[in-house]
């Protein structure tokens, strides 16, 4: 089931009880009442329909792939019943389906993603302004290491969870949630779920690698989902590190945005 004959630009399938036959962007759309008869012929196949004077003949070097296909359209013949008329669909083309398909995937992407919206309106902005004005190849250089700097900067916003911290620290609630139970995974490390209570009475359930050093933890009351769990003094280091991995060189990397504008020579190119 499901045989599609290729003839030159033309291919031949059925689909959902209906004949289809495209020819470039073209496909003309057939129910299957709307077929008088398909005969197979050595290697032709020949399709005549019922209220259009329309006779098509499409070759193939398989009888047998014709024969199956011709199997199809006499089911889709049988059980046809929507008494649909013969219509023709026409493809965009694909400049056109591609621009809508990446229309679609941006807005998937950006949607309600600050960061995401800003980073596209970035690009469609500063590409076309930097080739129209940049004056040398050193300073077509400064937008993709700035775009690497801005690319380093989500990661490590990302990965450290700056913008659940800085929620909490503006608009957070501190709790005690008790003892939280401690549990050791087959490599030795522990998770820590904390069970507490909003301020509307709602109990929640928090898991985290760290534990509280003071026993505390402190939650968005907007979204009790975002939870900071104060740690001792030695987790900084984690934060530190990441920092110099990709905190500071994005920062660095950004910077080649100003010594684009102000026309100065992009960092790391001598």
């Amino acid at each position: 089931m499901g045989v599609v004959i290729k003839d030159g630009r033309t291919r031949i399938w059925v689909e959902r009880h209906e004949v289809r036959v495209r020819r470039g962007r073209v496909t003309t759309v057939v129910p299957g009442a709307q077929v008088r008869s398909a005969d197979v012929s050595g290697s032709e196949l020949t399709l005549r329909l019922v209220e259009q004077p329309l006779e098509l003949t499409v070759h193939h070097r398989n009888p047998a792939a014709l024969a199956a296909l011709r199997a199809e359209i006499d089911e889709a013949r049988r059980t046809d019943r929507t008494g649909s008329p013969v219509r023709e669909e026409t493809a965009e083309p694909w400049p056109v389906s591609y621009a809508r398909a990446g229309s679609a995937w941006l807005d998937r992407v950006t949607r309600g993603n600050a960061i995401a919206q800003a980073a596209v309106a970035y690009v469609l902005a500063s590409v076309p302004l930097t080739l129209l004005l940049a004056d040398s190849p050193k300073e077509l250089l400064a937008w993709p290491l700035g775009t690497l700097g801005v690319v380093l900067l989500y990661w490590w916003a990302t990965v450290a969870d700056l913008r659940t911290r800085w929620l909490v620290r503006r608009r957070g609630v501190t709790v005690r949630p008790g003892p939280p139970q401690v549990r050791t995974d087959a490599e030795g490390s522990k998770q820590y779920t904390y069970r507490f209570r909003t301020l509307d009475g709602m109990d929640y359930r928090h898991v985290s690698g760290h534990a509280s050093h003071n026993g505390e933890i402190r939650y968005d009351p907007a979204d009790p989902s975002r939870i900071v769990v104060p740690t001792r003094v030695m987790w900084l280091a984690g934060d530190v590190l990441l920092f110099w991995m990709a905190g500071a060189p994005g920062l660095a990397l950004t910077g080649n945005y100003g010594l684009w504008l102000v026309g100065a020579d992009p960092f790391v190119i001598a």
